[in-house]
């Protein structure tokens, strides 16, 4: 293989399709926000969740406080009376 030469061809592609990276990067940036949005979402509807059992449990302590208040003071004032401090 006397006088033989091997030639090899390389090219560059200096040409890029901008406007489909673009689209593709604003695409996986939307998608990504996207599912952040909703996982925020979520969290804020679990919270708000939370906020109003507490809520309805803050108010049936109040409830169950004021009750008992108004059996002690009723109670109270039936040993004053028994005991004829009034």
């Amino acid at each position: 293989m006397q006088n033989a030469k091997l030639v090899v061809h390389q090219t560059v592609i200096k040409e890029l399709d901008e406007a489909s990276l673009k689209k593709s990067l604003l695409t996986e940036i939307l998608s990504s926000n996207q599912q952040t949005f909703d996982s925020k979402n979520k969290q804020l509807q679990e919270l708000q969740n939370e906020i109003a059992q507490l809520r309805s449990q803050q108010s049936q302590q109040a409830e169950y406080l004021n009750e008992q208040q108004k059996i002690f003071a009723e109670l109270v004032a039936h040993i004053r009376r028994s005991k004829g401090w009034l």
